[in-house]
């Protein structure tokens, strides 16, 4: 006979647990995806960046530049992490236009699907280093927009709707491995 010390009068025959809630949402993040849909997503937040990059490049005179209103030197050391960037005081204009310019080429590789995590990858360093860079006037979308480049080196994109697409109807029918 079980003692009261064992445990075994606590499990029942009668009880039958199914898997736990992690269990299940695992399985769920595990199940193949319709690569369309991850694709869609891919240009949707390649066109995003674009205009991010784009804007980035508007606003050049105003925050980015040597004579903007920051003063970057300061932030420098007000803020260690400021100086992890690709920019630096001093810096010259064609250099720091030129990394913009390579954020918005990032951005376009990732909307055709181009490599596009090869893409991504370029453009979320540039838009981290511009995040550091200009670190007193970030906003929500500055952060957005990293964390949405960040998220999608992780995901399974490039498999459909891209520029060597010829038959975009058999390409819809894809599934691509889940998330994890």
């Amino acid at each position: 006979p079980p003692t009261p010390d064992s445990g075994a009068h606590l499990e029942s025959p009668m009880v039958v647990r199914g898997p736990g809630w992690w269990e299940r949402m695992s399985e769920r993040m595990r199940a193949p995806v319709s690569a369309f849909s991850v694709d869609l997503f891919r240009i949707a937040s390649g066109l995003l960046v674009l205009v991010y990059f784009v804007r980035l490049l508007r606003e050049y005179n105003d925050y980015t530049s040597e004579y903007a209103f920051l003063d970057h030197a300061l932030h420098r050391t007000m803020f260690w992490f400021s100086s992890i960037t690709l920019f630096y005081p001093g810096s010259p204009d064609w250099y720091k236009v030129g990394l913009l310019l390579l954020g918005l080429l990032g951005s376009g590789m990732l909307t055709v699907g181009w490599h596009p995590k090869t893409g991504a990858a370029l453009a979320w360093i540039v838009g981290v280093s511009v995040h550091r860079w200009n670190f007193a006037v970030i906003n929500v979308d500055d952060s957005s927009i990293t964390l949405l480049l960040w998220w999608i080196l992780f995901l399974p994109v490039g498999h459909c709707l891209a520029y060597r697409t010829r038959n975009w109807r058999s390409e819809v029918a894809l599934c691509v491995d889940g998330f994890f």
